[in-house]
C-alpha cells in the first residue's frame, strides 16, 4: 500500500479528551456512510473525573487518544458483527498489540518523536481492522487511519512520515501472519459431548445449540504459559459433596437475589451481540488516570498487554472447558433439586468449568496491578464482581468462578513477566 496523502480525505479527528470518554459512552463517535463524524457535544457527566496524575505532553496525549479511538472502533464492530467473546478478544488483542508493536518500533528509532509513534500506531490499526472485518467497505479503515494520522504527519518530515507509516504496516503484517499461522482465522468447528454420565449438554432454552468454539482451546498462546491450565484441578464430580453444596448455593442465591445483585448480574451479562467482557474491561481500563510524565504513551502499552492477557485467558479457559465438559447449574438443579428451576440469566451454550468471565477479569486485573499498581485494588474489585455476577445469574457454580479467577491470575502473572513489570508478591500464583 502506498503512503497516504495526509490531507486527503480530510476526516474529522477525535480529540484525546473525547477519546478518553469512550469508556463511558462505548465510543464518542458514530458511523455514517462517508466515515466517522464527531459527536457534537459530550455531556460533562459522561467524561472521566479530573485525572489524579499528569497525562503527559500534548503530543504524547495523541497516542493515548489513538489507543482509545481504535479500541472504540473495534468495540463497535464487535457489536455490529455479533461476535462472541473469543472472537472479540482476539480482535481487540490483534489491533492493540499491532499498535503497540508499531509504536515501540518507531520509538527505538526516534525516541523523542511521539508523532512517529502515533502515526505508526494508526497505520497498524487501520490495517488490522481491515483484516478482521473484511465485509467492511474496501480500504475504509486505511482511510480512517490516514485521516487520524493527519495531525502526527504535520509534525514530521516526508521521510519520517514514510518510515513511520511503513513501520505500522510491518507491525500489522507481522501480527496478521501470526493470526493466519495459528489457525484462529478459521471457522469454528463442532464437537460432541462425551457419552459419560453428567457431561455437559445444551441447557434450556438453548438445548439444541452446539457447543461454542470447541477448537479455541487449541489456539496458540501469545504470552501466557501452557502450564497455567495444567495447574487447574479437574471440575468437581456431580454427586460429590462439593458439587451438591455448590448446586444448593446456586439455587438459594437465585431465590434471594437483592436488587443490587440483579444489577451486577445484568451489567456483566455480556454475551454475543454486546461489546463482550473484553470490551468492558478495555473501556474501564482506558479511563484510569495514569501516573508518570509519559502517561499517555503508557495507555497504549497498558491496553495492549491487557487485551493479550484477556485473549490468552479465554483460550486457556476454553481448553479447560472442553477438557472437563462440566455441566451447568441448571442441569444439576433440575435433575436433583427443582425441575422448574430457571436462572436469572440464559445459560450459555458451552461447558461451565471454568468461568470465562472470571478468567478474563482476573487476567486483566493482575495486568493492571503490575503496570499501574495504584489501581490494583480497584481492578481486583472489578474482577471479583465480574466472577460473582455469574453466580448471581445462576449460570455458574462458585467453584467455576474461583478456579476461573485462579486461572486468570496466573495468566496475568505471565503477562507481567512478558511486560517486564514487577509482580506484587500478593498476586503471585499459589
Amino acid at each position: 500500500m502506498s503512503i497516504p496523502t495526509w490531507q486527503k480525505p480530510e476526516l474529522p479527528l477525535i480529540g484525546a479528551r473525547c477519546a478518553r470518554a469512550i469508556g463511558a459512552l462505548l465510543a464518542c463517535f458514530i458511523l455514517n456512510h462517508s466515515g466517522y463524524a464527531q459527536v457534537d457535544q459530550i455531556s460533562p457527566k459522561s467524561l472521566p473525573p479530573k485525572p489524579l496524575f499528569a497525562t503527559g505532553s500534548a503530543a504524547s496525549e495523541a497516542i493515548d487518544a489513538s489507543a482509545l479511538v481504535w479500541a472504540g472502533i473495534t468495540s463497535q464492530l464487535v457489536v455490529k458483527y455479533n461476535q462472541n467473546a473469543l472472537r472479540a478478544a482476539r480482535a481487540f488483542a490483534g489491533v492493540l498489540w499491532a499498535m503497540e508493536s508499531a509504536a515501540r518500533a518507531t520509538e527505538s528509532e526516534y525516541p523523542a518523536k511521539h508523532a512517529s509513534a502515533e502515526l505508526a500506531a494508526h497505520s497498524a490499526a487501520g490495517e488490522m481492522v481491515n483484516h478482521f472485518y473484511p465485509l467492511e467497505p474496501v480500504n475504509r479503515w486505511r482511510a480512517v487511519a490516514a485521516g487520524h494520522a493527519n495531525s502526527a504527519a504535520n509534525r514530521l518530515t516526508e521521510a519520517e512520515q514514510a518510515r513511520a507509516w511503513e513501520a505500522g504496516q510491518r507491525a500489522a503484517k507481522s501480527t496478521i501472519t501470526r493470526l493466519l499461522a495459528e489457525g484462529s482465522d478459521l471457522p469454528a468447528t463442532t464437537a460432541e459431548p462425551p457419552s459419560r454420565e453428567f457431561a455437559w449438554h445444551g441447557a434450556w432454552p438453548l438445548v439444541k445449540v452446539r457447543a461454542l468454539e470447541p477448537q479455541a482451546g487449541g489456539w496458540p498462546l501469545w504470552l501466557a504459559s501452557v502450564s497455567v491450565a495444567q495447574r487447574i484441578p479437574p471440575a468437581p464430580v456431580p454427586g460429590s459433596l462439593q458439587h451438591r453444596e455448590a448446586a444448593k448455593e446456586v439455587e438459594q442465591v437465585a431465590h434471594s437475589l437483592t436488587p443490587a445483585q440483579r444489577q451486577i448480574a445484568q451489567f456483566w451479562h455480556l454475551d454475543q451481540g454486546s461489546v463482550t467482557p473484553a470490551g468492558v474491561w478495555l473501556s474501564r481500563v482506558g479511563l484510569l488516570p495514569l501516573p508518570a510524565a509519559d502517561a499517555a504513551r503508557d495507555r497504549l502499552r497498558l491496553l495492549a498487554y491487557t487485551s493479550v492477557a484477556m485473549r490468552d485467558a479465554l483460550v486457556l479457559a476454553w481448553q479447560i472447558k472442553y477438557r472437563d465438559w462440566s455441566e451447568r447449574p441448571i442441569s444439576t438443579i433440575r435433575r436433583d433439586q427443582d425441575p422448574a428451576f430457571t436462572p436469572l440469566l440464559v445459560t450459555p451454550p458451552f461447558p461451565a468449568y471454568v468461568s470465562g468471565h472470571a478468567a478474563v477479569s482476573a487476567a486483566a486485573a493482575v495486568t493492571v496491578a503490575c503496570l499501574v499498581p495504584v489501581h490494583a485494588e480497584t481492578a481486583a474489585q472489578w474482577a471479583e464482581e465480574a466472577a460473582l455476577s455469574r453466580l448471581f445469574g445462576g449460570i455458574h457454580f462458585r467453584f467455576d468462578n474461583d478456579q476461573g479467577l485462579a486461572l486468570g491470575r496466573s495468566v496475568g502473572a505471565d503477562i507481567c513477566v512478558a511486560a517486564g513489570a514487577t509482580l506484587p508478591r500478593s498476586l503471585a500464583p499459589q
